[in-house]
């Protein structure tokens, strides 16, 4: 079921990519982000270049326009690594069980992003009342757990940056 459930996220996902440029008005979210995107990929195939002369390869569906964390109208792009593979690295941009990098860019006033990278497991975006919340499922050492539990972390956006706040809560006896 969980497979399921993730292949929607990721049919929807990939919906979004071509569908939220075209609903773009004043803001052509694609135009706005390619040149950041091509940094980015071009950073990407030059790590990669330097184990071995690999070569880079980006599927499908790496990239998400779902939410707008700073609310000033632009979709965010979201960036999992997952979506890249170094043909002479198996690891380097799919981790082991630490996990692998999301890349959130969250937009500026002056047409740039400012880049954001955590390292997690897997990740979504939720919605409480009008703010979005990124939520990380983390290797369980992250939360002082042994071995692969599951922990999870919730960011919100404010006074910008992603924000938490990293307590642990215990059961109350």
């Amino acid at each position: 079921m969980y497979s399921i459930i993730k292949q929607s996220i990721i049919t929807t996902a990939a919906s979004l990519v071509l569908i939220i440029p075209a609903m773009a008005s004043a803001q052509d979210i694609s135009t706005r982000f390619k040149p950041t995107l091509a940094t980015f990929v071009e950073a990407a195939k030059l790590d990669c270049a330097t184990l071995d002369k690999g070569v880079l390869e980006v599927t499908d569906g790496g990239i998400y326009f779902t939410t707008d964390f700073n609310q000033d109208g632009i979709t965010d792009p979201i960036i999992d690594t997952r979506a890249f593979s170094c043909s002479s690295s198996a690891t380097l941009f799919n981790g082991g069980t630490g996990g692998h990098y999301i890349n959130i860019f969250v937009s500026n006033d002056d047409n740039s992003y400012k880049r954001f990278e955590f390292l997690a497991q897997d990740s979504t975006v939720l919605s409480l009342g009008s703010s979005p919340v990124l939520l990380l499922k983390h290797h369980g050492t992250s939360c002082n757990l042994v071995g692969p539990s599951a922990c999870f972390a919730a960011y919100s956006w404010a006074e910008g940056t992603f924000n938490t706040t990293n307590a642990i809560i215990r059961t109350q006896e």
